[in-house]
């Protein structure tokens, strides 16, 4: 029956795109998005900020303009619109103008390669100061946009995890597909783990290993393996 079959292909696609923010690399053959809730509204402090769809809180402290970008979902936009894509991140980071300091908190179980690549970027290639800090998780794309802070400036909860591991991805297609993709995949492995290693100063091929592993870190963890700064201990504040 036709119509059968059009249907299992369709949910068969749904089933892999609710899975791909664990299995993140796009070619053109494998299926990449991730569920989250749509973003509300920015929020502002003394400075206009026009509407945005990340959470970003500007204000300005003296002479001194300052962002934090809250960054608690998955990367990379499915076909319903959810997520946070790398559009999405450039066009309202973009909107807030020339800023000393960019704050990011990072949640996120990671998504697409691309996205991540991109959101790390785009926040390297700011010149405002990127301060980091890890609050519950950043695993797989998540963990290589946290590498974009600024020297000294990567921080993690004491109680947070970091992960990394290999790319991952679906093929839909013969066997020179597969093979292809194979191809593919190991080149996003090379320019990620390359990524990790210009941050901690350890061999590419050290990271790389890390990833076929698939490791978790804890905050102190990431600490001693270079991929994190300095460990962020929660405190009581008194009343």
């Amino acid at each position: 029956n036709p119509q059968i079959a059009e249907r299992n292909r369709f949910l068969m696609f749904l089933y892999l795109s609710s899975l791909s923010q664990y299995f993140p690399v796009a070619s053109s053959k494998v299926a990449c998005s991730s569920f989250s809730r749509p973003i509300s509204k920015a929020r502002s402090g003394s400075m206009s900020v026009p509407t945005t769809r990340i959470p970003i809180k500007a204000q300005a402290d003296g002479e001194k303009k300052t962002a934090e970008v809250l960054i608690y979902q998955p990367l990379g936009s499915d076909m319903f619109g959810f997520g946070l894509d790398a559009k999405t991140f450039a066009d309202d980071l973009k909107a807030l103008g020339q800023l000393d300091e960019i704050t990011v908190r990072i949640n996120s179980p990671g998504g697409s390669v691309h996205d991540g690549l991109a959101i790390f970027n785009v926040l390297v290639a700011n010149p405002a100061a990127v301060v980091v800090h890890v609050d519950g998780l950043a695993a797989s794309a998540a963990s290589f946009v946290a590498q974009a802070a600024s020297p000294g400036q990567l921080n993690i909860a004491e109680n947070a995890l970091m992960m990394i591991h290999r790319a991952q991805g679906f093929t839909l297609g013969d066997s020179e597909e597969h093979l292809k993709t194979a191809e593919i995949l190991d080149q996003h492995d090379a320019v990620i783990s390359q990524t990790y290693a210009r941050r901690s100063g350890r061999k590419q091929e050290t990271m790389l290993n890390l990833m076929r592993a698939e490791t978790w870190f804890t905050g102190q963890e990431a600490k001693d393996a270079g991929l994190a700064d300095a460990v962020t201990v929660a405190k009581k504040v008194a009343a």
